[in-house]
Order: C-alpha cells, then sequence, then structure tokens
C-alpha cells in the first residue's frame, strides 16, 4: 500500500483502471466500514458480507463518484443502507 497517496488520488487512479489503486483504497478503508458496521448492527457474522457487499458496489460504481471528494459519503451511505437492510430482516 501506497501510504503517500490520498484517498483522492487512489479514487481517481481506481476510476482510470488502476487495479492497485482501487486495493490500496479498499485496505485504507477497511477500518473506518468495519467500525462503522459495528456501531450499526453490533458484533454480527455478516459484517465481512457487508463489507464485501459495500466495497463491491463503490468498484461497481467508480464512474458515480463526482468529485472525488464524496469518496467517504457514498461510500458510508452504501454501508448504512446494508446494514439497514439487515436490521430490518431481524
Amino acid at each position: 500500500m501506497d501510504a503517500h497517496r490520498t484517498e483522492t488520488e487512489l479514487l481517481q487512479q481506481a476510476q482510470t483502471g488502476d487495479m492497485d489503486a482501487f486495493a490500496d483504497l479498499q485496505t485504507r478503508l477497511d477500518g473506518a466500514i468495519r467500525r462503522f458496521v459495528w456501531r450499526l448492527i453490533g458484533t454480527h457474522p455478516e459484517e465481512d458480507d457487508i463489507v464485501q457487499d459495500s466495497m463491491i458496489a463503490l468498484y461497481l460504481n467508480l464512474d458515480r463518484i463526482q468529485p472525488a471528494e464524496k469518496l467517504r459519503p457514498y461510500l458510508f451511505r452504501i454501508v448504512r443502507n446494508r446494514c439497514y437492510d439487515l436490521l430490518r430482516k431481524r
């Protein structure tokens, strides 16, 4: 992981097809996403599924994130919606 690149730079590079940049972005965001999931649903076996589904949704919609500074709000909205879906199922 390149610690010198910002999330914005990683997103912009991922938007051009740089898979390494997306992997670095995913690694960088993983801890924050997991903490957010934990705050919303607590410890749950589906935590990994929510994180993975959210990252897949991010990848499939990279071109929709404009400007790049909207990355975190966009991603955390996806995560929140996945958590709410799970809570509704409970």
